[in-house]
C-alpha cells in the first residue's frame, strides 16, 4: 500500500490496485460515494465542507480502469461490492452508507442488494437504469456521450467507461426488486444526461425506495443537494 496526501492505493488480493480518496471528516460516519462514467473521486471534493459540517467521511473509490485504479477486464457488476468490502476492511470499518452519482448508482445498486446488513443508508442520484427504452435513452444520445468522454479521458478510462455503459445495458446479475432495504432515490427533470425516467423506473421497482425529483435540477443536483443526499445515505436523513 502506497499513499498520498488524499489518495490511498491499496493492494487486493488479486494483485490489483484500487484507489480511494476519503473527503470530509476523518471521524464522522463513514459513507462511500461512487462517480459516474466517467468519472474518478475527484468528483466529490465539492463535498468536503458538507461533509465535515455534517460529520461524514466520504471514501470515494476509483472504478476498475479510472483514475488510479487497475483496468479490470469482463468485469461484472456484481463483483463491485468485493472491492467495496476490501476498502471497508483495510480501514476497520464495519458499517457504512453508499450513494452513487450516474453511472455509480448501479454500483451503489448492487451495495444494497449484496451488502444490505452492513448499510446504514443508500441513495442513487441521477443513476442509470438498467433497460434503457425509447422513452428515456432519447435515441443514442446518452451511450454517445458516455463514450466520447471517455476517448477524451487518459489512460484506461475509454475502456473502463465502454465497460460500464456495457454492464449498464445488459441484466445486472440481480433484480431491483429484492433489495431489502430502503433507498433514497434523487433525479431531476432537467436532466439531459440521464432522464429523469430512469429515476421512476428505479424507484417504482425498489420496493422500499423513496423517490426524491426535483423540477429545477439537472445532473449535477448532487452538489445542490448535498446535505439531504449524504444524510439519507448515512441513514440520517
Amino acid at each position: 500500500m502506497t499513499s498520498t496526501r488524499t489518495v490511498t492505493i491499496l493492494r487486493l488480493d488479486d494483485d490489483r490496485e484500487i484507489a480511494f480518496a476519503e473527503i470530509g471528516d476523518p471521524n464522522g460516519t463513514p459513507v462511500f460515494a461512487f462517480h459516474g462514467t466517467p468519472g474518478s473521486h475527484l468528483l466529490f471534493r465539492p463535498l468536503d465542507d458538507a461533509a465535515r459540517r455534517l460529520g461524514m467521511r466520504l471514501i470515494a473509490p476509483d472504478r476498475p480502469g479510472y483514475g488510479r485504479s487497475d483496468y479490470v477486464p469482463h468485469r461484472r457488476l456484481l463483483d463491485w461490492p468485493r472491492d467495496v468490502c476490501a476498502i471497508a476492511g483495510f480501514l476497520g470499518i464495519e458499517r457504512f452508507g453508499v450513494f452513487g452519482v450516474s453511472g455509480g448508482g448501479p454500483h451503489a445498486a448492487v451495495c444494497a442488494h449484496q451488502l444490505a446488513a452492513r448499510l446504514l443508508g443508500a441513495a442513487i442520484v441521477c443513476g442509470i437504469a438498467e433497460t434503457l427504452g425509447e422513452e428515456d435513452s432519447r435515441g443514442t444520445a446518452l451511450r454517445q456521450a458516455f463514450l466520447e468522454e471517455g476517448r477524451r479521458a487518459p489512460r484506461t478510462n475509454a475502456r473502463a467507461t465502454a465497460q460500464d455503459f456495457a454492464l449498464f445495458t445488459r441484466p445486472w446479475g440481480f433484480r431491483l426488486e429484492d433489495i431489502p432495504i430502503p433507498v433514497d432515490v434523487y433525479c431531476g427533470e432537467l436532466d439531459v444526461n440521464v432522464p429523469v425516467a430512469h429515476g421512476r423506473r428505479q424507484a417504482d421497482r425498489i420496493p422500499n425506495a423513496k423517490l426524491h425529483c426535483f423540477a429545477d435540477e439537472a445532473h449535477l443536483l448532487f452538489v445542490a443537494h448535498a446535505d439531504e443526499i449524504l444524510l439519507a445515505a448515512a441513514g440520517r436523513a
